[in-house]
């Protein structure tokens, strides 16, 4: 009985830090960082710092966050006319947001963003997740991740 209460609060939590990362103009970061992916050659390990959006059973996105050089990756697998983007925040007390988002284009090659180093505190948490965005609305989204800067 109480590993079920516990499993439901954490599921509520869950739910809730995850409604709040991907509204518009989340109230909780001080800042959101946008950078538009850009078009690379490079390619990065599918591993356990990726995450993917499903349509029913098919993968229509990928998303990897790569510690080293503090890059976000986007792919976008289904040429549908959403595109892929990446939001989070670091949890550190500034609560910055960022928001790295692919061109869209199905079959495309990874993209990357790579200027959010900076602004991004080393030794603090990374929560991001994968969203599917249709024009300014998200059609779909994939699991929390949490990565260490």
């Amino acid at each position: 009985m109480l590993r079920k209460q516990l499993a439901h609060t954490a599921g509520i939590v869950a739910t809730a830090l995850a409604l709040v990362m991907l509204l518009p103009g989340s109230a909780s970061a001080k800042t959101i960082h946008f950078e538009k992916a850009r078009k690379t050659s490079s390619t990065i390990k599918f591993d356990a710092n990726c995450l993917e959006v499903l349509t029913g059973r098919q993968a229509v996105g990928l998303a990897c966050f790569q510690r080293k050089g503090t890059k976000l990756w986007v792919k976008d697998l289904k040429k549908d006319g959403a595109h892929i983007e990446i939001r989070g925040e670091v949890l550190d007390r500034k609560r910055d947001g960022f928001r790295c988002y692919g061109t869209g284009g199905g079959g495309s090659p990874w993209h990357v963003c790579d200027s959010f180093g900076p602004k991004m505190s080393k030794g603090h948490y990374f929560a991001w997740s994968i969203v599917l965005v249709d024009g300014e609305k998200i059609v779909g989204g994939g699991e929390m991740k949490l990565s260490l800067i």
